[in-house]
């Protein structure tokens, strides 16, 4: 991988659906970098990162990535380690996703999967997600309609 250590915290960040945590070892224990889409702490949400030491009874609210390197550092957190990290989650989640393509293949069959892959794969999601619903919603025709009236 030639992403930086931010470029894959950031990734992992995207892919999670409420918080994202990792424990790294430093030099009082553990330290737990955590993101979170709103925090209730006091620290305010304009950062959504946290760098909680429970060992010293303090939680940092880093306002850029040089601040999280910097709190990381004075931690002595050993950032080979935590880039090791980041790319053991992001292995796990690819491979997982790579068993559910497999179960898919498995249920649905080669030809369906590929024709599929091939057909909607490279069209962006905005694009995919419209699709259907351009398909429903079409301009009406003028017609006409005739109607019987009474015969009196």
């Amino acid at each position: 991988m030639n992403q930086t250590t931010e470029e894959k915290f950031l990734y992992l960040i995207s892919l999670s659906t409420d918080k994202f945590s990792l424990y790294l070892q430093s030099v009082n224990g553990f330290l737990k970098l955590e993101y979170r889409p709103e925090w209730q702490d006091g620290l305010g949400n304009r950062n959504l990162i946290r760098i909680i030491n429970k060992h010293v009874g303090l939680s940092t609210a880093p306002s850029s990535w040089e601040h999280v390197e910097k709190v990381l550092e004075l931690n002595e957190v050993d950032f080979e380690e935590f880039g090791r990290s980041l790319d053991r989650r992001i292995n796990r989640k690819v491979l997982a996703w790579y068993r559910d393509l497999q179960d898919a293949r498995n249920i649905f069959g080669d030809e369906y999967i590929y024709d599929l892959i091939d057909r909607r794969g490279n069209i962006s999601l905005k694009d995919d997600t419209l699709s259907p619903v351009q398909t429903l919603v079409k301009k009406p025709k003028p017609h006409l309609s005739i109607v019987k009236g009474d015969d009196a």
